[in-house]
């Protein structure tokens, strides 16, 4: 019984999920004229990205590093 509770309970979640997929599907298979992005524009996108990156990075080390006894 447990299991058939289970089972209900999870699609009850998953199911409305797929409802939709027929939509999601014509929106994806539909070409429109292609944009393409100039290298430029992703290396600054990419720079960006590392730069933030690195400094959540070395900001929490350095947290980290100030509370010795953090374990």
């Amino acid at each position: 019984m447990l299991i058939i509770a289970v089972y209900f309970f999870l699609s009850v979640i998953i199911m409305p999920q797929f409802s939709d997929l027929s939509k999601i599907y014509r929106l994806a298979a539909y070409h429109s004229g292609a944009e393409s992005i100039n290298a430029r524009d992703i290396l600054l996108l990419y720079s960006v990205m590392a730069t933030l990156f690195s400094a959540g990075f070395w900001a929490m080390r350095r947290k980290i590093r100030r509370r010795q006894g953090w374990i």
